[in-house]
């Protein structure tokens, strides 16, 4: 397999195709985390379940909508990748400028996207915990 410095090289003829998950070079995907952020920040903290199934759903909606069936999805990713790979000029393709995605790709952006959610709801948790505590020491002995 060539080196991603090799595909990147690549002006879109190669039979490799990479989707690279990097937001430093992806405002798409960027975009996507913020989103998931602003899902935190309005799902109550004790909800893991209604995060995760919210997730799943930015994550279905960015990607192409539910998959009915494996064939229409395949075919529509198919000629989308043919396009971006002809746009960017390359084999390599960010994630978050995809609009049609296999499950391999929506696995992937799931997996970026649940990291963050986890970190901001152990963030609001520590938070509302440290202002319980604080509620607590402030109430005067009796």
């Amino acid at each position: 397999m060539p080196s991603l410095t090799d595909l990147e090289g690549d002006n879109g003829g190669s039979e490799y195709e990479v989707v690279v998950v990097n937001r430093k070079i992806d405002p798409a995907l960027e975009e996507l985390i913020q989103i998931a952020h602003c899902v935190v920040l309005d799902c109550p903290t004790t909800e893991i379940t209604l995060l995760i199934q919210r997730l799943a759903e930015l994550v279905t909606g960015h990607l192409g909508g539910p998959v009915r069936d494996a064939n229409i999805i395949l075919a529509k990713w198919m000629e989308r990748s043919l396009e971006l790979r002809t746009s960017l000029h390359t084999t390599v393709l960010p994630i978050g400028s995809l609009r049609v995605g296999l499950s391999r790709h929506r696995a992937l952006l799931f997996k970026k996207l649940f990291p963050n959610i986890v970190v901001s709801t152990r963030n609001l948790v520590q938070k509302e915990e440290t202002s319980k505590q604080k509620q607590i020491s402030m109430t005067p002995p009796k």
